[in-house]
This record gives structure tokens, sequence and C-alpha cells, in this order.
């Protein structure tokens, strides 16, 4: 297939950058345009989030040339989320400096900036050689760690904005949905069914 590999990357931040510079020119380049970027691009980077999120689970429940494909690009997938959550961050450092409301813009990094830690250092380490480098007990620990991480962080922004905007409340779902099939199938959950089958 073409598109899969690192060609994902940039396939994926110029489709990102491209469905932004659309929304600017139907809004304008005024505050109103800019926090319509801000939306947009967090709800992307939320639904990248899920692809990797989920590639292992679906492929256990559903053997298709579409969950293998998921689960053989999880890697770049994830360093596709990585580079649409810093685009997203550029969206919030432009509506800070065109509001001129520094609380806005600070408010926001204060509360995500663990997040954005997680999502570089992810990244950062989503390379053989980064892997080898940080030892595999390690990689698991800080991948699985800021998995479940960004999915809090992802779920309670949305869960917030529920009871008055349905789309923040059909993500709220959607996430909680994701959680249920991951820890389900092949999770802790799962593994528990497993023990006791073999147990009794």
């Amino acid at each position: 297939m073409r598109f899969q590999g690192w060609v994902l990357v940039p396939v994926v931040s110029a489709a990102a950058l491209f469905m932004l510079a659309c929304i600017l020119v139907f809004e304008g380049v005024e505050e109103a345009g800019i926090r319509t970027c801000v939306r947009a691009s967090a709800r992307a980077s939320g639904l990248l989030f899920l692809l990797p999120f989920l590639a292992s689970s679906l492929r256990r429940l559903w053997k298709h040339g579409i969950t293998a494909w998921l689960l053989a690009n999880r890697r770049y997938l994830g360093v596709s989320f990585a580079a649409v959550q810093f685009i997203h961050l550029g969206t919030l450092v432009a509506l800070t400096a065109l509001s001129g409301s520094v609380f806005e813009f600070t408010g926001s990094l204060a509360a995500g900036g663990l997040a954005y830690g997680f999502v570089a250092a992810m990244a950062l380490t989503s390379t053989d050689r980064t892997a080898a480098w940080l030892k595999p007990a390690r990689w698991r620990l800080l991948h699985t760690t800021g998995l479940y991480y960004l999915w809090i962080a992802f779920a309670t922004t949305w869960a917030r904005d529920a009871a008055r905007d349905p789309i923040a409340a059909a993500y709220t779902a959607l996430f909680v949905l994701a959680l249920l099939v991951r820890l389900g199938v092949g999770g802790p959950l799962s593994r528990s069914r497993r023990r006791s089958r073999s147990g009794s």
C-alpha cells in the first residue's frame, strides 16, 4: 500500500494544515476563525489518537486487512497524532496572540503541559534506535502510561463540555467505548477472564 510507514506523518500533517487553511479561508483570520481551528484540530487529533490506542484490540476482534494495516502502522499513526497535536498547540498560540489573553493560553498549557510532555516523549521514542536506547521495559512503561494519561486528558476535556456541546458529548461517549474495548480485548479484564477460565 502506498500510504503506510513514515510517509503517513507528512501526509496526515499536510491534510490537517489544509483543513485549517480552508477554515481560515471561509471564516477569516479573525478570532472566530482561529477558535474554529482550535476546535477542529483538537477533534482531528482526538480521532487520530484512537487509532493507535485501539489498533491491537481491533485486530483481535476483527481479522481484516484494515485492522492489519492499523496494527502494522500503529507507530506511524502515533507520530502523526503527535504532529497534529502540536499543530493544535500552534492554533492555541495563535488564538492567544490574536485575542491578547495570556491567561487563556497559559491556563490551557498548565493543564495540558504533562500531556504534551508525553506526546513529545512518545513521538521521540518511536524509532527503532530510540526505542532500543530506552530499553523495552521502560519503553512499554512510557508508552502505556502516556496512552492512558492522554486518554484521561481527552476524555475529561470533552466530558466537561458534554452538557452544552453535542459533539463533545459524542466524543466523550466514543472515548469511553474505546477504553472499554481496549480493557476488554487483550487488556486487564480479558487477562483476568482467561486466568479464571484456566484455573477452573
